[in-house]
């Protein structure tokens, strides 16, 4: 093996899955040498013997003890940061252990998410080679520096020699190099920051430099060279230097005292390496992350806002009550694929969050029985049709978790769905509960299709399915185990799968720290229309979706309301003033004013500071539920909206009379 490969080759550590393969075959495919290693002492004697690049998972930090490996790492010459390439599932705060872990050893860490795409890894190698180039750049540097050092008492020929050497090395490297005084002044001109920065040699020499330093960098760099300097230990730092044409460009710069026999500093020797390019290509990573994040937004926006008034008339085609068998089947197929169709939206939404780190658990007691039930009824409209049953057993003994009961009702909801879906009609799934020690452990097993021994693991990343090789598909995003998993783990637990292989059925085993064993409720779900009476409310409905609109009022005066629409934000403001309504349903995407402003002119107001505000619309983020509380909304309902949910606010609603 050469040493040119060595240098210049990819290592690889992936312990699971098929991930190594696949990246070498990509990196392979566009010329970059690359070994792949399965073990951490074999990854560690790959580092020693050289690399350009170190790309790992997450799951070779977690899958064992990765102290052999940062040992390596941390034993690293000063010249080399091997760059570090970790590909996690993302979501706090695991990511930011994972990292911390990793950056203890080593300095240059790229953080890549998957699922990621071939042209984004690619991107990330590639900066981490140019990056490794420079470092054996600074790294010949040194090393000529050191041997004139060491031949500088044997001979003047050698000696001039060497230098001959050195300068025509300095000459010929992209990096621009420097020396200084003991000091740290500069006392002679050094002609490749000249060259760099266009400063003269008047302008540089003592500490100059620092005025071709930018103005937001230049006191911070300057603090952090006179600290290195007094106390005499290496120097680095990334900063912006202004070249000569004027842009300004990302600087890694590195410095290490020089010392003479008695161990005293006779000079500092420097490099600065230009990492404008490195900084622009980590910047459009985050950027394509947040146009990820807007894309998914945009897109569950765009789906929920056709929903809408589906949901709606299919309300209303409940509360008409009609003994017709046809009229109910079809009502009751709409109302399932609606539904199915709001938790994809929200699946996509809660991922995004998640790999965001901003998703927050609203933790409180809850029963584990209680959290299953309402699974269970989830799952129902799936599990019904295809005559299936879900069986339940150990679940009566008052098992209680402190946890996010949303959260737990969706990941329950998930698996029983996604065990309906892969199994036969008739079939029974079977959920059980035990307790062991301090954990609570839930099983939901079926009788499906089964899972390849290879696919145990991979199932929980995002978008990844069940190959359609080895079964058939029975559609989904690929979304709701990668879900499952990170929510169980939000809550300290764990989640894995088992299968005895293809047509053996399968087995998903979540784990949870238990609270106490006892008793708890969750909340009464609301009542739907047509239970409870629900007060006589004035309501105005506010959408440029004229169906949207007029469906919604359809539902509303069909439980005794009053209501008037409006299709723009002028109209809406005018109706709400001659209207006075107890509640406003305000989309926000309107075409002259936006639901935001329209809100802020009614509660300007002295008639519309009392009129209860609602804000429906297709957008979900948190960033949207925020400007619709700062704008001065009182609810948030992202469309198309739970009826049930919607009764509730008219009842709790002021004024008003029961009908």
């Amino acid at each position: 093996m050469t040493e040119r490969h060595t240098q210049e080759r990819v290592v690889i550590l992936a312990p699971v899955g098929r991930d190594a393969p696949a990246i070498a075959a990509l990196l392979r495919a566009h010329g970059i040498d690359c070994d792949v290693c399965t073990t951490t002492v074999a990854v560690c004697h790959r580092l020693v013997e050289g690399a350009a690049a170190l790309v790992l998972t997450e799951e070779a930090i977690e899958a064992a003890d990765p102290s052999p490996l940062l040992d390596v790492l941390r034993q690293q010459p000063p010249w080399s940061e091997l760059p570090v390439i970790l590909l996690t599932r993302g979501g706090e705060p695991r990511v930011a252990r994972l990292l911390d872990i990793v950056a203890s050893a080593a300095g240059g860490v790229t953080l890549l998410e998957r699922p990621l795409s071939a042209a984004t890894l690619l991107r990330a190698v590639d900066v981490a080679l140019r990056s490794r180039r420079r470092q054996y750049q600074v790294r010949d540097l040194l090393e000529a520096k050191a041997e004139l050092t060491a031949i500088v008492e044997t001979s003047d020929d050698a000696l001039r020699a060497s230098e001959h050497r050195y300068r025509t090395l300095l000459d010929t490297t992209s990096a621009v190099t420097w020396t200084c005084a003991p000091s740290g002044l500069h006392v002679t001109p050094q002609q490749p920051w000249l060259d760099f920065t266009g400063q003269t040699a008047d302008e540089m020499l003592g500490a100059g430099w620092a005025n071709a330093v930018h103005p937001d960098d230049a006191a911070a760099a300057s603090a952090n060279w006179a600290d290195a300097v007094a106390r005499g230990v290496p120097f680095e730092s990334e900063h912006r230097i202004r070249r000569k044409d004027g842009q300004w460009r990302w600087m890694r710069v590195t410095a290490a005292p020089i010392r003479d026999e008695r161990g005293a500093i006779v000079e500092w020797f420097g490099a600065n390496v230009d990492i404008t390019d490195q900084k622009l290509a980590e910047e459009q990573l985050r950027h394509a992350d947040r146009q990820k994040d807007e894309f998914l937004a945009v897109l569950a926006h765009e789906l929920r806002n056709p929903l809408a008034p589906i949901r709606t008339a299919a309300a209303l085609l409940r509360s008409q009550r009609t003994a017709d068998p046809l009229v109910t089947r079809t009502r009751a197929v709409i109302e399932r694929q609606i539904a199915h169709m709001a938790r994809l939206l929200d699946d996509l939404l809660d991922v995004s969050r998640l790999s965001r780190g901003t998703l927050v658990l609203q933790r409180a007691t809850v029963a584990l029985e209680d959290v299953v039930a309402a699974a269970i009824e989830i799952a129902g409209p799936l599990v019904e049709p295809r005559s299936q049953s879900i069986l339940v057993d150990g679940l009566d003994a008052g098992i209680e978790l402190e946890a996010d009961s949303a959260r737990l009702i969706q990941v329950f909801g998930n698996l029983l769905t996604n065990a309906a879906k892969f199994s036969e009609p008739h079939a029974t799934i079977t959920v059980t509960a035990r307790v062991e020690h301090t954990v609570a452990v839930v099983e939901i097993r079926d009788t499906g299709t089964g899972i390849p021994a290879e696919q145990l693991e991979s199932i929980f990343e995002l978008f990844r399915q069940v190959d359609a090789t080895s079964q058939a598909r029975s559609g989904g995003l690929g979304i709701g185990l990668a879900l499952a998993r990170r929510l169980v783990e939000l809550h300290g637990g764990t989640i894995t799968a088992s299968s005895d292989g293809l047509g053996r059925g399968s087995t998903f085993t979540v784990r949870l720290p238990v609270a106490r064993v006892g008793h708890a409720e969750l909340p009464p779900e609301p009542v739907l229309p047509g239970g409870e009476a629900i007060p006589r409310r004035r309501v105005l409905v506010v959408d440029d979706n004229v169906d949207a609109a007029d469906v919604m009022a359809l539902l509303l005066e069909s439980v005794g309301c009053e209501v008037r629409t409006a299709y723009t934000g002028e109209q809406a403001v005018r109706e709400a003033e001659a209207f006075t309504p107890d509640v406003a349903l305000v989309d926000l995407g309107l075409p002259d004013l936006d639901g935001g402003e329209v809100c802020r002119r009614i509660r300007s107001q002295p008639w519309g500071r009392g009129i209860v505000l609602v804000a429906l619309t297709g957008w979900g983020r948190d960033d949207d539920r925020r400007s619709t509380q700062l704008a001065g909304f009182d609810h948030h309902l992202t469309k198309p909206a739970d009826p049930a949910t919607l009764m509730g606010l008219l009842r709790e609603a002021p004024g008003g009379r029961p009908v």
